[in-house]
């Protein structure tokens, strides 16, 4: 409940509080600021709470003992006015009344009578039925747990051989990567090799006069260039053959013929003279 108390006024509660809590001893030295009044203060309001629901129960069983001593007493006066006493009762009857006295005592009865032990025993009955009920729901979960528990271990185990074997893949693949490694760094120095030897030999060759065109790829294309010309010189060939067949009397056609051996013999000088290069 909020309240309009000033600082000081709440200290003043807190501090009375605590002389009687601590019933003339000492009181710890505490720090006299605004948010531990506060916190003190709080406390304070707390624990008379928890005093006062305290007080009434110890009142509600000095009462309860009040009523069992005057139920005892009018108890005691029935059975004397009938001459029944405990000291008349046989050893049987004597157990058979600590049986009920601790009966009542364990059902936490207000007394003793009929009803008072059936409902008593109704409520241990639906107690039990719960106790009951919340043990089966608790092996049901005991139960569902252990199956996991069960597929997870499964699971584990599992990931333990996977991770097993990725371990020993990682291992032979190291293994296999440090060889190739090797294995490059050997391709590397001897490209380097060759590269510095291929320097070399080209140094020598330019030193000795060699003509580029005598390289493969030079030779590669001149000989390109003269199957190129062989196969311009077939149709020309099989043209030059029909005219040899024509009468030898007609003067254009020797002109033609003539003029096409001029031509042939242009082709095939030049696929000598290449034929010749590639001899070089």
């Amino acid at each position: 409940m909020a309240t309009n108390k000033s600082t000081t006024e709440k200290h003043k509660e807190v501090r009375a509080w605590l002389q009687c809590k601590f019933a003339g001893e000492t009181i710890p030295p505490y720090e006299i600021r605004e948010e531990i009044v506060e916190e003190l203060y709080r406390l304070m309001k707390r624990n008379e709470a928890k005093d006062s629901e305290i007080q009434l129960v110890i009142d509600d069983l000095r009462q309860a003992t009040s009523e069992y001593k005057a139920e005892a007493q009018r108890e005691g006066r029935i059975l004397n006015q009938v001459g029944f006493t405990p000291a008349a009762l046989s050893q049987s009857g004597v157990t058979s009344l600590q049986t009920l006295n601790g009966v009542a005592n364990a059902l936490k009865l207000r007394d003793t009578s009929d009803t008072s032990y059936l409902l008593g025993l109704a409520e241990l009955s639906d107690e039990t039925f719960k106790v009951a009920e919340a043990r089966k729901n608790t092996q049901h979960l005991t139960h569902q747990l252990q199956k996991k528990t069960k597929a997870v271990n499964i699971r584990e185990n599992e990931r333990k051989q996977e991770l097993s074997t990725l371990d020993e893949q990682a291992a032979q693949q190291e293994s296999e990567f440090k060889t190739k490694a090797k294995e490059v760094g050997f391709l590397q120095m001897k490209a380097k090799q060759y590269s510095s030897s291929l320097d070399k030999t080209k140094a020598v060759l330019g030193q000795r006069g060699l003509q580029p065109s005598l390289f493969h790829r030079e030779l590669v294309k001149k000989a390109e260039e003269i199957q190129k010309v062989e196969d311009k010189l077939i149709p020309m060939r099989a043209k030059l053959k029909t005219y040899n067949s024509l009468p030898p009397d007609l003067m254009l056609t020797k002109a033609k013929i003539e003029t096409l051996k001029k031509d042939l013999d242009e082709l095939q000088a030049e696929l000598m003279e290449g034929i010749e290069e590639l001899h070089l």
